[in-house]
């Protein structure tokens, strides 16, 4: 049986499930399953150990489809080789565009890096979660005439089964996990007798989908919920739900699986009444006017997309000292992930606010690969100053900064070549002009001392790899900073950071090692017996570099949430900020990416082949986003939207603003051009900026903050240097001892 638990947002779908799990525990050995989306598995999990208990949590099992999948077929024979990380992915389709040389003409011309390489790997893994397989391409394809889609869909067919052919060699393709699985699952029967929930989901693949088909044929009962109303039509706020409900009882159908509705009706007290009338009335052709606001909905115009960042924080900063809210009841939710997130993080860490922060740093910026970078970039470049400086100045060579400094003054001042720096120095080391005495010749001596210091470990390691496989040349590498003593100098950096305080930087920078290694090991892996040049190893490394991050860190108890409207799954919000309310922006006109034009898709989607849809079919999906987005919070809404785009151009608000303002009446709007400059002071730092900001201002608020910071002494020096930035004054020195130390008496 399939019961389908259906109601609108606020009408508590989520908990019916939760109530009706429990009930199955009391009265059932049998593990009940939870599935849910994974990135709602951590919220899932602590809500059920809360609702259960510690001890009845252990009988039932929370797992997302790709955690189900993985955890069931581990011990299979497809999954018995490595799983292949992004990096790998985008270098073996490297080496599969390197092998199809002279045979394309379309995508000939593809650079080896991860910007060019992504979208090809994006478009197998579509292949795979759409459950598209070669000969079904070609048969579907060969009806259309010759055409230019043609021709590109022939090649990407025979890049990507160059690539799962490299692929399959040593590693296992997460992205067909499921679809292994669900072979597993109808060979053993996995759901019979089993009992299955689905939470909390808005979309799913065909992989899933075919999932959901085997979940239904073998369990005893499938729960899901669904956020749908009755007849809701085509461009509504729920239409997009109510087709995947008629996607549903079409899977029940054909399994010959009854259905059952289990309606959730809406409370009265879920949303603030504000909040109500815009759930109601968002894109519905029916409008109606709410009769006095409750103020549970703000709309916020801001000059820019800064200016936004900072009223979000000022305003969570002033609802937090209320004591009426804690971080974790607050969230700001941006359309699209990356936009707004670091610069909204920023701003609230400059108000020592609480906020999970769940961005992984780049490796490319990490020290130990900086260093090695640089070091194999001398060597393939042929000692560059530029290269070499940075190696040097990276903090793991055996050099001191006084070394490095008194090497770089040579250079800048004879202007070194790439091989001047192989053979030894003959210049005087201070310039033209100048006597060559004995006290000149000696330090040439000590300079060229360095110079050997620093390119002798690097012209043996280039010998190492000359005429090398890539496995080799892996080894030669790992050598190189193992004799160079980069791990003990890693040791000291991370002993150094911990006792100045940053335990969260030490730990990251004592991982990349673990990170390095796993780095060469795949270069190793992929490279085992080819002869491969050091430029090509090189590109291979940087590849994985680039795809590679560090330094994610476990969700708090108690933290503001910042996330992306399509992928965010919080519960029990009370105040909710949409950042970045602009048409086009949220909801979001959506420009596809990658190797497919929206028309490709369009044309493919005719032929029956099932991509990833074109933009013109994705309106619903995002109309339903923004409506999850509006629902988020209970108590109270921001909408905030800039006036100005980065450019300085004149921007439109979107209609989930048009709305709120047309439908609740006296809405509460807020322009932050007619907010006091005192609004934005929650902490010193703050109060210093609207310093800054007010210089030139003979107000009382100037007048107070100027005396303030002249007695602070955290902040006099910053004072002293914005005085002397907006005077205009040349620079000087106050003492002329110092200038006589730096300059001489001349």
């Amino acid at each position: 049986m399939l019961y389908l638990v259906k109601g609108r947002a606020g009408s508590g779908k989520t908990n019916k499930i939760r109530q009706i799990i429990g009930e199955y525990c009391e009265n059932n050995e049998s593990k009940p399953l939870l599935i849910v989306p994974e990135q709602f598995s951590f919220e899932s999990e602590r809500a059920m150990l809360k609702f259960l208990g510690a001890k009845k949590l252990k009988q039932i099992d929370v797992l997302s489809f790709p955690r189900m999948a993985l955890s069931n077929i581990k011990n299979s024979v497809e999954v018995q080789s490595k799983i292949a990380s992004n990096g790998v992915k985008t270098a073996l389709m490297g080496e599969a565009l390197l092998q199809l040389d002279g045979r394309l003409e379309i995508f000939k011309n593809i650079r080896q890096n991860t910007v060019a390489l992504g979208p090809l790997v994006d478009f197998s893994k579509e292949l795979k979660y759409c459950c598209i397989d070669s000969d079904n391409l070609n048969d579907k394809i060969d009806s259309l005439n010759d055409c230019v889609l043609k021709d590109k869909i022939k090649e990407l067919d025979l890049i990507n089964n160059t690539y799962d052919a490299l692929l399959s060699q040593s590693y296992f393709d997460d992205a067909e996990a499921l679809s292994v699985f669900n072979e597993f699952a109808v060979e053993n029967n996995f759901f019979k007798n089993k009992t299955v929930f689905l939470d909390s989901f808005r979309t799913f693949s065909k992989q899933e989908l075919r999932c959901i088909d085997i979940i239904l044929s073998q369990a005893d009962n499938v729960y899901f919920s669904i956020c749908v109303d009755e007849g809701a039509k085509k461009f509504t706020s729920l239409y997009y739900m109510r087709e995947l409900e008629q996607a549903l009882r079409g899977i029940a159908n054909k399994d010959n699986v009854s259905v059952s509705e289990i309606f959730c009706n809406q409370s009265e007290d879920a949303f603030g009444k504000d909040i109500l009338i815009l759930e109601k009335n968002l894109y519905s052709s029916k409008k109606t006017v709410s009769d006095i606001s409750d103020g549970s909905v703000t709309v916020v115009k801001c000059k820019n997309s800064d200016d936004e960042c900072a009223y979000i924080a000022a305003t969570i900063k002033k609802l937090l000292r209320s004591g009426k809210y804690r971080c974790r009841d607050i969230a700001v939710i941006e359309r699209t992930n990356g936009v707004y997130k670091s610069n909204i993080i920023d701003a609230l860490r400059r108000l020592d606010i609480a906020v999970f922060d769940d961005s992984r740093r780049p490796l490319v910026n990490e020290t130990l690969f900086v260093y090695l970078s640089s070091a194999i970039d001398c060597i393939t470049q042929g000692f560059t100053t530029e290269s070499l400086m940075c190696y040097l100045k990276s903090g793991l060579t055996s050099l001191s900064l006084g070394e490095i400094s008194r090497l770089e003054k040579y250079a800048l001042v004879w202007g070194v070549g790439s091989k001047q720096w192989q053979n030894d120095f003959i210049m005087n080391p201070d310039g033209f002009g100048s006597d060559f005495t004995e006290k000149q010749a000696k330090e040439l001596e000590e300079i060229n001392s360095i110079r050997k210091k620093a390119v002798l470990p690097l012209l043996s390691l280039k010998k190492k790899c000359d005429d090398k496989s890539g496995k080799e040349i892996a080894e030669a590498v790992y050598n190189f900073i193992i004799d160079t003593g980069v791990r003990e100098k890693l040791y000291d950096l991370c002993v150094s950071l911990e006792s100045d305080g940053f335990f969260v930087e030490s730990e990251r920078v004592e991982g990349t090692w673990d990170i390095l290694i796993n780095i060469l090991d795949s270069i190793a892996n992929l490279l085992p017996e080819k002869v491969c040049s050091l430029k090509r190893w090189k590109e291979i490394f940087d590849i994985l570099v680039s795809s590679g991050d560090i330094g994610e860190i476990p969700q708090g108890l108690d933290e503001v949430t910042v996330g992306s409207a399509d992928r965010i799954r919080i519960e029990k919000i009370k105040v909710a900020f949409l950042v970045g309310v602009n048409h086009e922006e949220f909801p979001l006109v959506n420009v596809q990416g990658g190797v497919l034009t929206d028309s490709d898709r369009v044309i493919l989607t005719n032929l029956g082949i099932d991509v990833r849809p074109a933009f013109e079919n994705t309106i619903d999906e995002e109309r339903f986003i923004a409506y999850c987005a509006v629902t988020a919070a209970s108590e109270k809404l921001y909408l905030v939207y800039k006036s100005a785009d980065s450019e300085g151009n004149s921007v439109t608000p979107s209609e989930i603003v048009d709305t709120a303002l047309s439908c609740i009446n006296d809405c509460d709007f807020i322009s932050t051009d007619e907010l006091d400059s005192s609004y934005y002071i929650e902490s010193e730092d703050s109060a210093f900026s609207v310093y800054a900001q007010n210089y030139f201002e003979t107000n009382e608020l100037k007048a107070t903050l100027e005396k303030y910071f002249e007695n602070n002494e955290l902040y006099y020096g910053k004072k002293v240097v914005l005085d002397r930035l907006n005077s205009k004054k040349p620079v000087k020195f106050d003492n002329p001892e110092i200038s006589k130390k730096l300059f001489g008496e001349n």
